[in-house]
């Protein structure tokens, strides 16, 4: 028998670790700026500056993302029979109507495996993204990933748990 709705939470204890390692990684930049890179020559040093700066304020970001993560028990995916909601990552699509959806499948990138959900019409949900979200999603499908993929690295549920899941309230858009 299948229910309502099929719901998992974000993980304190996983994005406590994604927090603390963003905090690390900003304080090392930071100290970089600072510190490490003092004697190298003025042409050089002003790149590494504004490097060190650019990960100092995404790292920073970072932090503050997942706090805020942590501080809320917050639905990080919902599966129910209108479509999905993805709240998995920054530059998640949130919620998508089974109608939208052509097929989910497990995809991957070093050892971190994720479900990939192509959906029809991309470009109405790019655009009414900010344009932070949206070059990043391009990036993501320049590397030939979908605009959507769910990651679920800080729970316990694996892709192919959650996938058979997907197929079962999608009437089997799923892949396996």
């Amino acid at each position: 028998m299948q229910h309502d709705r099929f719901v998992i939470h974000y993980s304190k204890k996983g994005n406590a670790l994604y927090a603390i390692g963003a905090l690390a990684m900003s304080a090392a930049s930071l100290l970089c700026i600072f510190v490490a890179f003092k004697a190298v020559p003025y042409p050089l040093k002003a790149v590494l500056d504004i490097l060190l700066a650019v990960g100092f304020l995404f790292f920073g970001y970072g932090f503050f993302f997942f706090l805020r993560r942590i501080s809320k028990n917050s639905e990080m995916l919902i599966i129910d029979r209108r479509g999905i909601t993805d709240r998995t990552s920054a530059i998640s699509l949130g919620f998508i109507p089974w109608e939208d959806i052509e097929t989910a499948y497990i995809g991957g990138a070093a050892n971190n495996r994720f479900i990939e959900v192509k959906i029809k019409n991309e470009e109405k949900y790019l655009a009414s993204l900010p344009p932070v979200k949206k070059l990043l999603i391009n990036a993501n499908r320049k590397l030939a990933y979908q605009a959507v993929c769910i990651t679920l690295n800080t729970t316990k549920c694996s892709p192919e748990d959650v996938l058979i899941v997907i197929n079962n309230y999608s009437g089997g858009k799923a892949a396996f």
